[in-house]
């Protein structure tokens, strides 16, 4: 008996480290990696902007192509360039919360990973004026809580 118990503890521990060390686990919730639908397309993002120097080259570009995509924006670059966010927004493209400081979110503790996702969010809206509907984890890590905490803040994996 208590040899099932070890097996059980350990079957449980194994699927927890994969959840936690595996990018983009289905572990801990649901990933968006296709769109719905059966139609051929491809959806562009971009992680961890804006940046000063390469996202009004890549904003001109999709722009002159007449392409759409979604910007997973860093809240503490939200607040170094909120004139970037706010035309990524206004030439609409999809604005998503990439946290605030791109820690991995796996190794931080619920109270860390509310504040930075809170803090990203709130960064994003005040730049752009519109509230980030998706969240993408820093490096692709999630946790058992970064999935809910993300939901609780009306955002989308």
């Amino acid at each position: 008996m208590i040899g099932v118990a070890v097996a059980g503890l350990a079957a449980a521990g194994g699927i927890a480290a994969h959840g936690t060390w595996h990018r983009n686990s289905w572990i801990f919730g649901p990933v968006l990696t296709r769109l719905p639908g059966d139609a051929r397309v491809v959806s562009l993002t971009f992680d961890d902007g804006p940046n000063a120097q390469a996202t009004p080259a890549i904003l001109d570009v999709l722009r002159q192509e007449g392409v759409l995509a979604t910007f997973f924006v860093l809240g503490r670059h939200a607040e170094r360039w909120p004139a970037l966010v706010r035309r990524v927004a206004d030439e609409g493209h999809q604005l998503g919360n990439h946290g605030y400081w791109h820690r991995k979110l796996h190794r931080r503790t619920p109270a860390y990973v509310r504040d930075d996702l809170q803090r990203g969010t709130d960064a994003i809206e005040r730049a752009a004026g519109v509230r980030p509907r998706f969240f993408r984890a820093p490096h692709g890590f999630r946790s058992p809580w970064v999935t809910p905490i993300a939901a609780s803040l009306a955002t989308s994996f």
